[in-house]
This record gives structure tokens, sequence and C-alpha cells, in this order.
């Protein structure tokens, strides 16, 4: 019930925005299909002992 009242009583306050940079998202793909392809490849039967590909 406080909290209800609380709410009701603060002001609306304007949200920043950020600027939409693109750069980032393609730098995360990129770097999450290398790790998934080591993963693959290398790194599943390093860590496991068995290969993922037949």
């Amino acid at each position: 019930m406080l909290d209800l009242l609380s709410f009701r009583r603060r002001h609306a306050r304007a949200v920043p925005s950020v600027p939409v940079k693109r750069g980032g998202d393609v730098i995360v793909i990129v770097a999450g299909l290398a790790l998934y392809v080591a993963f693959v490849f290398w790194l599943h039967v390093w860590l496991i002992g068995r290969t993922v590909m037949g």
C-alpha cells in the first residue's frame, strides 16, 4: 500500500536515450559465430573428449 502511494506522488522524469550504433551488434555476432565454430571443431574435443562432427 505504501509503495502505491509513493508511486503516485512521484513526478515523471525524462528518460535519457542512447544513440543507436550497429557496430557493436556486428562485433557480437561475429565473435559469437567464431566461438561457436571454435567449440564445434576444436574446443569440444579438448574439453569433452568426443567430436561433435562424426
